[in-house]
């Protein structure tokens, strides 16, 4: 019996400090479930937080867009009136025309825009009409036609609509059918072809009935990897066939797709060209919570400008640059690289009453130009197709044939980080976009005279400088080199230029090319020039004759020497000891 109640005891012990192990979990969980509700409502608030912070950048977004409209409606129109009633002489009249062109497009920018944030923000609103289809699509066909012509394009329409009504909304359906029509023109070819194709969907079980909208082209084509990427908004590629526009038009087509519940997808024919084809449902149920819109209203000029648009940029595509051989010139030469055509012709019109100039339409024309014409100074842009800025810039700095080259970068990239990685890449300077023509002039004209004022150094002073290569580029080491070879040699009365382009691992074009780009001095110039600045301390010394200063410093003949000196120093050793 006692037993028993021990062990009753133990087991209402063992009972009590369970009771409170439980307790103590309980009150630990407890707290724990509080602090996870605080995070929680933290969270909650940051959320909030990072909301408000959003729509105010969107909302700020959409004001600072809506509002360039106004200065733009102040430009585009005044513009017009001036073209339209006032003839004005032809360089004013092309610089009018400049800036009627670029003023559309960047309206057009502006609207694409604002229709991405009515997206981002819900406010995309779909009002659908049946409104004859078939007449739609060949208005906005027909708004093409002037540039199929220009540019002796097949393009052909073809619609099979046999049934009806069809529910769409006008102005999306404008909008997509205009960006894949204008991105075909843009990548197809003078001569080539261009088709756009609508008909009603093949019906699949289990699937709304469709219309599918088809554009294909016989441009390039579209490569594997482009293709993963060509409807990301903003999307250029580095190089090849989307390297062109903004990388707006086919993101913004998708979205607009994809709002109207249906899809867009791409075929690649490499080498034949691409056929992009969209489907979209057609039945006025298919639209819920949508508008309806029976009688549209729409201005068709709007469209007619934004064909104007197309037309415009590829003119800006067709103009050629000049590639012709250099007459030869008094003034600086310049080479301007740039894809966009009509900068170039601005930057190099604005030059040429200071400077001969040359075109490259990218890095990759500019890098061959530059070796090709060995420019005073190469103004280049970073975005291109083909070679970038950035990498021509490179190549430029560490090839010798072109080292000497000074670049100026220009860039709508005008971020620290971004003019860093320029001058990291070897630049002698980086310009942001868009730039003071002044500042960008006086720049030149600076680094022009400070390439001369290098030239004169060597020539000018008594001594050898001190502060010519010295430093780690491709062009300091060369000059330490030379220093070097010179140093060892210039004793020696039979050195030679043969001898000077064996010590130096060039051959004779190349020496002779970079010392007259560096110091503006043949190899035979420099050789006897840096002879007669090492024979200066020897003649003032007095411990030499004339006649031993001049074998002593590589010189078999002492007349010659005197000849020569008298005509670096404008007097002859004698008269030189004397004025000292």
């Amino acid at each position: 019996m006692q037993h028993q109640a021990e062990i009753l005891k133990e087991a209402n012990e063992n009972l009590k400090i369970k009771s409170k192990l439980i307790e103590g979990q309980k009150r630990e969980l407890e707290a724990k479930n509080k602090e996870i509700m605080e995070q929680r409502d933290r969270l909650i608030t940051l959320n909030k937080e990072i909301e408000n912070i959003n729509q105010n950048r969107m909302r700020f977004y959409t004001n600072i867009t809506h509002e360039f409209r106004t200065p733009l409606t102040l430009i585009i129109s005044p513009i017009d009136r001036l073209i339209r009633e006032f003839h004005f002489p032809g360089q004013a009249f092309d610089m009018l025309n400049s800036i009627q062109r670029n003023a559309r497009r960047l309206s057009l920018l502006i609207d694409q825009l604002l229709m991405f944030r009515n997206i981002e923000t819900g406010n995309l609103k779909i009002r659908i009409t049946n409104k004859d289809l078939k007449e739609f699509i060949t208005e906005i066909f027909s708004a093409f036609d002037t540039i199929a012509r220009q540019r002796r394009i097949d393009y052909t329409l073809e619609i099979h609509l046999p049934g009806g009504p069809y529910w769409y909304d006008y102005d999306k359906m404008e909008d997509i059918v205009y960006n894949l029509l204008s991105n075909a023109f843009k990548y197809t070819p003078e001569g080539g072809s261009i088709r756009l194709t609508i008909k009603e969907a093949p019906s699949r079980k289990g699937s709304r009935p469709s219309i599918s909208i088809s554009v294909a082209d016989s441009g390039v084509g579209i490569s594997d990897d482009q293709m993963e990427r060509i409807f990301e908004r903003f999307y250029r590629s580095a190089n090849g066939t989307f390297a062109k526009g903004s990388g707006i038009g086919l993101s913004l087509t998708r979205e607009l797709v994809e709002a109207m519940n249906g899809t867009i997808m791409v075929q690649n024919n490499s080498g034949k060209g691409s056929r992009f084809i969209v489907t979209l449902p057609f039945k006025k149920e298919d639209f819920e919570g949508a508008e309806v819109n029976e009688i549209p209203v729409h201005d068709f000029t709007e469209m007619s400008n934004k064909v104007q648009v197309v037309i415009d940029n590829l003119s800006d595509d067709d103009a050629t640059f000049e590639h012709s051989t250099l007459s030869i010139s008094e003034t600086p030469v310049v080479l301007v690289v740039e894809d966009n055509k009509e900068l170039a012709l601005f930057i190099a019109n604005s030059l040429s009453s200071q400077y001969t100039m040359l075109l490259a339409e990218n890095g990759k024309a500019g890098y061959e130009m530059a070796k090709k014409h060995s420019p005073d100074l190469i103004i280049s842009d970073v975005m291109m197709p083909e070679l970038d800025g950035i990498e021509m810039c490179r190549l430029l700095k560490n090839n010798l044939y072109t080292s000497h080259i000074p670049i100026i970068l220009l860039s709508a990239k005008a971020q620290v980080e971004n003019q860093l990685e320029g001058l990291q890449s070897g630049a002698d300077d980086y310009v942001p976009k868009p730039f003071n023509l002044e500042l960008l002039k006086a720049k030149i004209s600076n680094t022009i005279e400070a390439r001369l004022r290098l030239r004169a150094m060597f020539t000018s002073q008594k001594e050898l400088p001190r502060n010519l290569g010295n430093g780690q580029s491709l062009d300091d080491k060369f000059l330490s080199k030379l220093y070097e070879v010179l140093e060892a040699s210039y004793t020696n009365p039979d050195f030679s230029v043969e001898l000077f382009a064996d010590a130096m691992f060039v051959s004779r074009s190349l020496l002779y090319k970079k010392l007259k780009a560096l110091l503006d001095l043949s190899p035979n110039d420099f050789i006897t020039v840096y002879r007669l600045k090492k024979s200066l301390p020897l003649l003032m010394s007095g411990e030499m004759s004339i006649n031993e200063v001049a074998y002593t410093i590589g010189f078999n003949d002492p007349k010659y020497f005197s000849r020569v000196f008298k005509k670096f120093y404008k007097k002859t050793p004698s008269e030189y000891i004397v004025q000292q």
